[in-house]
């Protein structure tokens, strides 16, 4: 009951921001055009998408895992996909949180095939693990009701293993994702884990199981959104923008391919994952609160120039996006299939100079009506249904 009413405080709390940040502010100075799909076709052919460049699984944490039974908890580490690890690093470097996902994870099957270990023995399947800041590395299994052989009813709850036998019992959301292709497998880009300000996530197959963060405090950056309502008062001073954002659900990330390898490789050797100088985000993001066209749909504050596959509006190929505040606008709003590659454009809130980044489409999150799916999650990065 108590986790109820405190989701239900969250859900308030979102819905006010977003009608505080929704106002239509009229102003003078339209958005920038769109550049023609000559432009647009350029980047996309020249570039093929973006680059996803992952962290990785320190081995300090592949260590912990190592201890960990493999006859009470069959498949750790052997099945963790820890080249596929998601990180949640806060602006000072602060590992928040990793979650790992069970390898091959775009065809996996959620069902139950172990009974789980310690008390109350359940059907269960291993689903990843999980490094959290105050509470260490845990094994995460997703517990069925007695007798269910997974086919027609979902996971009940998540138990999170401290150890072979001991585990915290957490609350869970359960999705479904499009079948796109009717091929009864999930698309790579939506593959794996994807971490947003109130859900960790991990796919399995065509299926997502999420849960709460065990406290916002200790393992989200909770004044990131500051640096966010600040850009958007400068950019409804200066644009016409018929849309809010949804500032609660406001998170950093890491972009830039050369800034992603370096962190990784402090990341893998680190004893301590506190103030990883060469893993402070970069980047302040948030997704639109609704859609229109040729509006936003995300807003970003680039805290340092990020080595991205970035063009001008002209087609000048930069290869990076200064540091600044940038509304983010869909160039492509029709190419919607997952993997297809996109354009984004960067306007840029305190002058002219303005970027083209590739894009994927993707689902991000599963159809659940409490889960936000447009909103921003780190997962090299995805905002309103768009990876980069």
């Amino acid at each position: 009951m108590a986790r109820l009413k405190a989701n239900f405080i969250i859900q308030i709390i979102v819905v006010l921001f977003i009608l505080q940040a929704g106002q239509v502010f009229a102003q003078s100075q339209s958005l920038p055009a769109i550049p023609g799909q000559t432009i647009l076709n350029q980047v996309i052919n020249q570039t093929n998408g973006p680059t996803f460049t992952p962290f990785g699984t320190p081995i300090a944490i592949k260590n912990q895992l190592n201890g960990f039974s493999s006859s009470s908890l069959p498949g750790v580490p052997s099945n963790l996909d820890y080249d596929k690890a998601i990180s949640y690093f806060d602006r000072s470097g602060n590992l928040m949180e990793l979650v790992i996902p069970i390898k091959n994870s775009a065809t996996a099957v959620l069902d139950p095939n172990m009974t789980t270990p310690g008390a109350n023995p359940m059907p269960g399947k291993i689903i990843g693990a999980v490094w959290q800041r105050g509470r260490g590395t845990r094994v995460v299994v997703a517990v069925f009701q007695q007798g269910s052989n997974g086919a027609s009813l979902p996971p009940m709850e998540l138990r999170f293993y401290t150890n072979s036998t001991s585990y915290y019992t957490e609350g869970m959301l359960y999705s479904a994702f499009v079948d796109y292709f009717n091929d009864g497998r999930l698309e790579r880009v939506d593959a794996g884990a994807v971490i947003a300000a109130y859900n960790s996530c991990i796919s399995i197959g065509l299926e997502q199981v999420c849960w709460y963060p065990y406290s916002l405090d200790v393992i989200r950056d909770q004044m990131s959104k500051d640096l966010i309502q600040a850009a958007w008062n400068r950019a409804t001073a200066r644009y016409q923008i018929m849309v809010g954002f949804d500032l609660p659900r406001t998170v950093p990330d890491m972009i830039g391919a050369n800034r992603r390898s370096t962190c990784a490789s402090q990341l893998n050797s680190a004893s301590s994952f506190d103030n990883l100088t060469r893993c402070a985000a970069n980047l302040v993001m948030t997704s639109s609160s609704s859609a229109q066209p040729g509006q936003p749909i995300g807003l970003w504050v680039v805290r340092a120039a990020a080595d991205l596959k970035a063009y001008r509006t002209n087609g000048t190929y930069t290869g990076s996006v200064p540091v600044g505040e940038y509304l983010v606008v869909d160039a492509t709003p029709t190419r919607n299939t997952p993997g297809q590659v996109g354009v984004l454009m960067l306007v840029n809130i305190n002058s002219n100079d303005h970027y083209l980044i590739p894009s994927v489409a993707m689902q991000s999150f599963a159809n659940n009506s409490s889960i936000e799916e447009s909103q921003a999650g780190v997962k090299d990065g995805t905002i309103r249904f768009r990876g980069f």
